[in-house]
């Protein structure tokens, strides 16, 4: 796993992607892989391509290029096939690397040095307002919310990944935004089309300062199933510069856990959590393991490196 705090690690991989030669230099090379300490091939982006580092040579292939035809497998103790249709729906999903091998010529792709030096080396979409925000989980005591502030050019598409973010949701689930005042819903088109709930805003090309201007609650609706509810109320327009979502503060200890029922569920487990002593073999008690406190710094971390001003799959391409 590479340190996403290691200063060193980015400071190297950007000298390297900036020396303008064919080949690594030998010594940054050397200085990197000591400061390695599991990762076998490096997958960052600079200029929405792939770099990828392969026998001293830096070899580019476009963040956009079909990858139908590859093989893929995750790096684990029983790979498994993962289909891909182009690099940027690696990104999205719940793998954490994968090796390509195209024409007997093998990488291994590692999701977490891809997203880092992505938004190192981006083009920053410059924004110069933001929204003052408050998220609230629905339904479930104690009362549990977290204050941010969001980036005004960014889509429904990105507030998405990160409230997913923020709550430490995997995206296995569907999700979308409700606006009951007026009975709207904001999804991805394609999406809502094969659901048949509807689209009246297409998540991926809305952005949130069209309807933020217009409503002061949107709901966000992740997991059908579980029906994990949150209002995000729109408390004020600020002038913020930021192009990353910054964390104010935070009431309630816990994340969700997926597949727990719900709030109902996590409210039996933050029980059974809290009172080991009561525990038997029921569900509940088993999903007692997963359960994790709400960790504001390393949530924040991620939230930085992410970087969501960027319309990052569409306006760049």
């Amino acid at each position: 796993m590479i340190d996403l705090k290691n200063n060193k690690i980015v400071e190297l991989i950007n000298k390297i992607l900036d020396d303008s030669s064919d080949t690594i230099p030998n010594d940054l090379l050397r200085d990197l892989i000591d400061n390695l300490a599991n990762s076998q091939v490096l997958c960052p982006v600079k200029d929405d391509e792939i770099v990828l580092f392969e026998w001293g040579q830096k070899t580019f292939i476009p963040v956009f290029t079909d990858l139908k035809n590859f093989n893929k497998t995750f790096e684990n103790e029983s790979s498994e096939i993962f289909k891909f249709e182009y690099l940027k729906d690696f990104i999205t999903s719940n793998i954490d690397g994968i090796f390509i091998n195209c024409g007997g010529r093998g990488f291994i792709v590692n999701k977490y040095l891809y997203v880092l030096i992505f938004n190192k080396n981006r083009i920053k979409k410059p924004t110069f307002n933001g929204y003052d925000v408050k998220v609230r989980l629905n339904d479930y005591r104690p009362i549990t919310w977290r204050d941010l502030i969001i980036p005004d050019n960014i889509t429904f598409m990105e507030l998405d990944d990160i409230l997913k973010t923020l709550w430490g949701f995997n995206g296995h689930h569907l999700s979308c935004f409700l606006i009951p005042k007026d009975d709207l819903i904001i999804i991805d088109k394609e999406l809502g089309n094969e659901t048949m709930m509807g689209c009246d805003y297409d998540a991926s090309t809305t952005f949130i300062s069209e309807l933020f201007e217009k409503y002061d609650k949107i709901t966000y609706w992740y997991d059908f199933g579980d029906d994990w509810r949150f209002d995000i109320e729109i408390k004020k327009k600020i002038n913020y510069t930021k192009d990353y979502v910054t964390i104010k503060r935070f009431k309630g200890k816990y994340n969700p856990i997926e597949d727990c029922k719900g709030t109902y569920g996590l409210s039996e487990i933050v029980y059974y959590a809290e009172n080991p002593d009561e525990r038997d073999s029921s569900y509940f008690c088993e999903l007692v393991e997963y359960l994790e406190e709400f960790d504001m710094n390393y949530t924040q971390l991620i939230l930085e490196l992410k970087g969501y001003t960027k319309s990052m799959w569409k306006n760049n391409n």
